[in-house]
C-alpha cells in the first residue's frame, strides 16, 4: 500500500512538471509539442496521486469497517438496546 511520503514525493514530481511547464510558457517560445508532453505527464502523475489517495482510502474505510464490526460484535446488537432506551424514554416523557 502506498503511504502519505509516496504521496508527498508524487506531490513534488507534479510540482516539477507544473514549474518546468510554467516555464515553457513564460519563455515566450512555446514549443507546443514539449507543452503537450508535460501536460500529459502532469495528467498520469496526477492520475497516479488520485490512485493513491483511493487505494489508501479503501483500506482506511475497510480497516474502520472490520473495527466497527468486530465491536459490535463484542458488545452484542447495541442498536437493539439504543432504541428500547429511546422508547422508554419517549414513553416516560408522555406521562
Amino acid at each position: 500500500m502506498a503511504r502519505l511520503r509516496d504521496a508527498g514525493q508524487a506531490a513534488d514530481e507534479i510540482k516539477g512538471l507544473l514549474d518546468e511547464l510554467k516555464n515553457e510558457l513564460t519563455d515566450g517560445k512555446a514549443d507546443f509539442e514539449k507543452l503537450v508532453q508535460l501536460a500529459d505527464n502532469i495528467s498520469e502523475q496526477a492520475d497516479s496521486l488520485a490512485e493513491m489517495f483511493g487505494s489508501m482510502n479503501e483500506v482506511l474505510m475497510g480497516r474502520l469497517g472490520s473495527s466497527s464490526a468486530s465491536s459490535r460484535s463484542s458488545s452484542g446488537d447495541g442498536q437493539s438496546s439504543g432504541n428500547r432506551s429511546r422508547s422508554r424514554q419517549k414513553s416516560g416523557s408522555r406521562s
